[in-house]
């Protein structure tokens, strides 16, 4: 590991972090390494691909272990630039019922949510996380703004009018 860091070989040195990652027992130690090998890919190889896969494993890990904010914010990141938003939302789907945080598993729902909506144009996986962010937190002014646009969007009268009454 010194060796291939010192002498900047990325290629290298991302095989023995995949080994060091592969054989730890520590999951703050892997996240450490998926970290580090993240940050190859990113900047020493340009391959931001390869860096959103690391960022998908180190949040993985990451969950019940250690803070996820950073790992978030790459993952925003890194899906903005490659375009894999499916995947982004399959992960953060996979991942908010381990969050133990109400409040960050409040924000991860209504990431969701929005992504779905803006970004996949999936309205129902769209809507069924705004509900899942009231089930929450059944003030979140967030959610119910966002529902009532989809009701009145798609002419669901019956749901729009529960959603005002919440308001």
């Amino acid at each position: 590991h010194p060796i291939y860091e010192a002498d900047g070989e990325h290629q290298r040195l991302l095989r023995v972090l995949e080994i060091e990652v592969a054989v730890s027992e520590d999951p703050e130690e892997t996240v450490r390494a998926l970290g580090t090998a993240l940050d190859i890919a990113e900047n020493s190889l340009q391959d931001p691909a390869r860096a959103l896969g690391y960022a998908e494993r180190a949040l993985r890990e990451a969950v019940g272990h250690s803070e996820l904010a950073t790992w978030f914010a790459h993952l925003d990141r890194l899906a903005n630039v490659t375009g894999r938003h499916r995947e982004h939302v399959q992960l953060l789907c996979d991942v908010v019922p381990n969050i133990f945080d109400g409040d960050v598993q409040l924000e991860v729902t209504l990431k969701v949510a929005e992504l779905a909506r803006h970004k996949l144009g999936e309205q129902k996986l769209a809507r069924e996380y705004y509900e899942n962010a009231l089930e929450l937190r059944a003030e979140d002014r967030r959610a119910l703004v966002a529902l009532e646009s989809l009701y009145d969007e798609v002419g669901d009268a019956q749901s729009l009018l529960g959603i005002l009454e919440r308001r």
